[in-house]
């Protein structure tokens, strides 16, 4: 009885997996049907009352939605975390390169050489605004002035910035 019980509830949760249209290979469809007869029959063994009356099969369409959701979900973090990792290694590659450590050295080096050549309150306008992060706003605070002249103010010093870079 028990084992007719389990071929009946094989054969309707493989139908059920087949019905999702999901592109899945056959062993993945046979785990998610191994999935998803554990989770009721671990529900059977729970409760003695157990629904199987008019709504079996919405029931077991819910388990293996929620199976397939459980896997889908569970590919996706795989995935982000092979995403990561490989970003990982990236970076770490970038940071090992030496040619990279020297062309980065040296585009501090000009941006310091630059910043040199420009008059004080041009330097202190662009330190204030990349280097401490700080808002227009809290810059014309600082500068007592308006926000549309700090606006006009920055773009005079990025203008002026990006020309003495290009002249290095």
């Amino acid at each position: 009885m028990q084992v007719d019980f389990c071929g009946e509830l094989e054969s309707e949760l493989r139908q059920i997996v087949l019905s999702q249209n999901t592109k899945m290979q056959s062993w993945d469809t046979d785990d998610v049907v191994q999935q998803a007869m554990l989770q009721v029959l671990t529900k059977v063994n729970e409760l003695d009352d157990f629904p199987w009356s008019a709504n079996r099969r919405s029931y077991l369409r819910k388990v293996v939605k929620h199976v397939l959701v459980d896997r889908h979900r569970e590919n996706r973090n795989r995935s982000l975390r092979r995403y990561a990792e490989t970003w990982k290694e990236i970076v770490q590659k970038r940071h090992e390169d030496p040619c990279a450590q020297m062309i980065s050295t040296e585009n501090v080096q000009q941006v310091k050489d630059v910043l040199s050549n420009l008059d004080r309150s041009t330097q202190r306008l662009l330190k204030w605004l990349y280097i401490d992060d700080l808002s227009i706003a809290q810059i014309s605070k600082r500068l007592k002035a308006s926000p549309a002249v700090v606006a006009k103010r920055i773009t005079a010093a990025r203008t002026e910035f990006r020309r003495l870079l290009k002249r290095s």
